[in-house]
């Protein structure tokens, strides 16, 4: 893969990323703007998340038809386009309409990358830019809640959307120097074909997981600005986000242990630190909970970045399908995370949010497990 692709990769999961998750630490000044429930502010998040469910299996199979490059183009555009338009909104409900507008947009840029990487990539390089993938959304997640909170704080508050609306138009012209490859398959893609992969025990335990983790995640990370306005640290949401950066280490390293070590094993290695980090989310001191959400975003995109390799690793099937239906889970957990839970949370408090959070992590951890190591001992492979 040439050298402009993979810097381009990142910049494109990145500037995709910031553009899905800058409206987050600004959810507080939503809710005193129109007046409304964090559980409805969160809204904005689940809004853009919600196609994000579904639509990558869609551009997955579009994908084996056409170049993801193609599909890459198109969805820059439309999500460039959708940016601009948040701008012009004066009231919640035109905003939670763009928000659903750009979730259409960003799974094609997510899907098309991800299939491009497995169509033009040997095998043995995969973690290698699977990992620069994870880490790109890593950046891409911290900067746009980072860059958002600052602009909204020193310049205005939708000087994020005109920033990331631009760089995604600027990133349209670095598309012209991929490379693009035929990629209509031999045979035609049926509903038989995506049972395969959901029915697959190897995949579906990849899978469930993936999306019990995104769950968690998008729970804790969608809420913990409420968390600390309670705890009268407000002063902390600007940085909390922080955390992220140790995601970025962690995905360097998950490739490296990949290479040398069983990948079930640093995979339910990855899960009990990030089960760990969930309940010590309970203090209710603000610099405590600062610190921990290090390990807790850390341990995360390790297991991710390990669960993406290791699901293009596995098996022969359509790449763009895989990488579709590994993404839609993976959205899928964020969306049905970023709003139900916190239903409980607003009931019944920040401790029962975080103790169902660990049951349903737990139980999900523990299939993963049993099914890797005893049920399906065969995949108790390197990625």
């Amino acid at each position: 893969m040439p050298q402009i692709s993979a810097s381009l990769i990142f910049f494109l999961s990145a500037f995709t990323l910031g553009t899905l998750y800058c409206p987050q630490p600004l959810l507080p000044i939503y809710s005193d703007i129109y007046k409304i429930s964090l559980s409805q502010t969160a809204l904005l998040t689940t809004f853009a998340l919600i196609p994000l469910s579904f639509f990558p299996l869609i551009y997955g199979i579009i994908s084996e038809y056409i170049s993801p490059i193609r599909v890459l183009k198109f969805s820059l555009w439309g999500l460039a386009f959708s940016t601009f338009l948040f701008t012009l909104g004066d009231n919640f409900t035109y905003l939670l309409l763009i928000r659903l507008l750009q979730g259409f947009f960003i799974p094609g840029i997510l899907t098309s990358t991800v299939t491009y990487i497995s169509q033009t990539t040997i095998p043995e390089k995969i973690p290698q830019y699977m990992s620069l993938y994870v880490i790109g959304t890593i950046v891409g997640g911290l900067g746009g809640r980072l860059l958002s909170s600052f602009l909204a704080t020193h310049v205005h508050l939708n000087a994020i959307y005109f920033f990331l609306s631009a760089s995604l138009i600027i990133m349209q012209c670095f598309t012209l120097r991929l490379q693009q490859k035929p990629t209509k398959p031999a045979n035609k893609i049926y509903l038989s074909d995506i049972f395969k992969i959901l029915i697959s025990p190897i995949y579906r335990e990849i899978l469930l997981t993936i999306f019990s983790v995104s769950f968690v995640f998008a729970c804790v990370m969608n809420y913990i600005p409420f968390r600390l306005r309670e705890l009268d640290g407000f002063s902390w949401i600007h940085i909390i986000y922080l955390g992220y950066t140790l995601g970025i280490v962690t995905s360097f390293l998950s490739q490296r242990l990949q290479k040398r070590y069983n990948v079930v094993n640093i995979a339910c290695i990855g899960l009990v630190i990030f089960l760990s980090s969930l309940l010590l989310l309970l203090t209710t001191t603000p610099l405590y909970i600062f610190i921990i959400v290090f390990a807790f975003c850390g341990s995360m995109f390790f297991v991710h970045s390990i669960l993406m390799s290791f699901v293009n690793s596995v098996g022969q099937e359509s790449k763009g399908l895989v990488n579709g239906a590994y993404v839609a889970f993976y959205y899928s957990g964020a969306v049905t995370g970023s709003y139900f839970p916190g239903i409980v949370y607003e009931h019944f408090g920040w401790v029962s949010y975080i103790w169902l959070l660990f049951a349903m992590l737990f139980i999900s951890s523990l299939i993963f497990f049993v099914t890797m190591k005893v049920k399906s001992p065969s995949c108790q492979v390197k990625a």
